[in-house]
């Protein structure tokens, strides 16, 4: 069972984003099958959470009743819950095997926004055994509203988040990057190494989706791929008419910072050498479409070097599938690996030939 300790302004940003809504909206229908349980305070969020219930009860026309829909389940669990979950859970929390206390660790990461202190609490206290799954689920910081305000969440940092992993505590963000469900769902062992190239993959998909104006595929159709359930296609934008599917297929590999010379290895090439065929067979399979289906393959990478035979051959092999494949370099922010750095990409480019002759 998954343990979620939900950041009240998700219910905010729901009411502009949609990705919040859909989280949102998943969240109510898996709290029904008993998929979820939400980890609960009694105290400031669950505060919170009334007062947004009051103000939303309130409301008439437009998506009030929608709204009333998701918050409503959630809301009741609070009621219901609260006190049994409290009643067998510590008072007072350590990190990991410091001396410091929960509300030290916090005040020294500066993570004192309201409701933090809060939320990592319920989610410590909300395990009922080692094996239950942990999360925090948090608005991302490219979700901006026009007419509500979005608190920070200082939870989000690299360094918090690796050290709430060591007691086995996630942090999510809900972002525009990528459907909120492919986190929550599909990847939620991800580890703290990791955490840079999962934040890259999303910035790449964001990035791809402003500039193709593709739609962002909310998972990966794994059983269908052929895929295994540990695996991931890390870019899937599509662009669906009557006659014709565009697809956009991208496979991410970051270096770490400084490490921006390293040569391309030959397995993501290999990655996109498997996958494009077989997602082009897809498309070209969907019910009453008999349209053309166009896939373009992309390498994306803070790199810009491989060898030259690997991507020949890539080109070639997929020259017979009628599928065009690029390489595009990603210029990130200096300074995102530091532990309060975030991964931002500044230029996204194609490189025609990503191989050391068109480097002398």
């Amino acid at each position: 069972m998954a343990i979620l300790a939900l950041d009240p302004d998700l219910f905010l940003a729901a009411m502009e984003n949609d990705s919040c809504e859909y989280l949102l909206k998943d969240i109510a229908k898996k709290m029904q099958n008993g998929a979820y349980r939400l980890a609960l305070d009694s105290d400031t969020v669950e505060a919170e959470f009334m007062k947004l219930y009051d103000q939303f009860a309130g409301r008439v026309g437009g998506n009030a009743q929608a709204i009333m829909q998701i918050y409503g389940p959630i809301v009741k669990g609070f009621r219901k819950t609260v006190a049994v979950d409290l009643a067998s859970d510590p008072i007072h929390d350590q990190i990991s095997t410091s001396t410091k206390t929960l509300e030290e660790f916090l005040a020294d990461n500066h993570c004192q926004e309201p409701v933090e202190p809060e939320l990592v609490r319920m989610a410590y206290r909300g395990r009922k055994n080692k094996l239950d799954s942990v999360v925090i689920v948090l608005v991302g910081d490219d979700i901006h509203c026009s007419d509500i305000h979005l608190r920070s969440r200082e939870l989000s940092k690299a360094m918090v988040r690796v050290k709430l992993e060591r007691v086995g505590i996630r942090i999510q963000s809900v972002t525009n990057l990528v459907p909120p469900i492919r986190d929550v769902l599909f990847k939620p062992d991800v580890e703290p190494s990791h955490y840079h190239s999962q934040n890259f993959e999303r910035a790449v998909c964001i990035k791809m989706h402003n500039m193709f104006d593709g739609q962002i595929v909310d998972s990966t159709p794994l059983q269908q791929l052929g895929l295994g359930k540990q695996e991931d296609i890390d870019v899937y934008l599509v662009k669906r008419t009557e006659n014709a599917h565009k697809v956009w297929i991208g496979e991410c590999r970051l270096y770490k910072e400084g490490n921006e010379g390293e040569w391309i290895e030959h397995k993501k090439v290999q990655q996109l050498h498997e996958r494009l065929p077989k997602v082009k067979n897809y498309e070209e399979s969907q019910p009453d479409f008999s349209g053309k289906v166009e896939v373009c393959g992309f390498l994306i990478s803070n790199a810009n070097l491989m060898e030259k035979e690997n991507w020949l051959w890539l080109v070639d092999e997929m020259n017979a599938h009628s599928i065009q494949v690029y390489f595009y370099q990603a210029v990130l922010e200096k300074g995102w690996s530091h532990p309060d750095g975030k991964l931002k990409i500044k230029e996204l480019s194609w490189v025609e030939s990503p191989f050391y002759e068109s480097h002398q």
